[in-house]
């Protein structure tokens, strides 16, 4: 992969992390409007959990990017690595008193946050780089 097609391929990354950032807050936000203080921390939670996760995915699917080769063994391993780390997550939010029902709605609104964006990316990717660009401040 050229570098072209590499500083693409993290512009992508970078915007599918940014909107799952950005669920990060709408899920806290969503917990709030329910009027429980705990919900909205545990649904919070639940979309840094996956925030983490899909990052470490983005991380290691950049560093394949500059390899050669296909790296199937270490795709099964980050996998296995990713599962762990959810349930270890998942562990940990329950023996900290959150409420499991909300961190799945955190994560669930994380992931939804990384599809559509994705979606996006693969329908309009030229309107999404200009409109990047334009609250970049960059010239077109």
């Amino acid at each position: 992969m050229d570098s072209a097609q590499h500083s693409h391929s993290e512009g992508r990354f970078h915007t599918v992390l940014k909107a799952q950032a950005a669920a990060v807050i709408v899920a806290a936000a969503a917990g709030l409007l329910a009027g429980d203080p705990r919900i909205a921390l545990s649904a919070g939670c639940g979309a840094l959990i996956m925030l983490a996760v899909n990052g470490l995915l983005a991380q290691r699917i950049s560093a394949w990017s500059r390899q050669e080769g296909q790296p199937n063994r270490r795709s099964v391993g980050t996998a296995a690595a990713r599962f762990a780390m959810v349930a270890l997550l998942l562990v940990a939010a329950f023996h900290a008193g959150l409420w499991l029902p909300a961190v799945a709605g955190g994560m669930l609104v994380a992931q939804l946050a990384v599809y559509v964006t994705g979606f996006l990316l693969l329908v309009k990717p030229d309107e999404i780089r200009q409109e990047k660009k334009d609250t970049e401040g960059e010239t077109v």
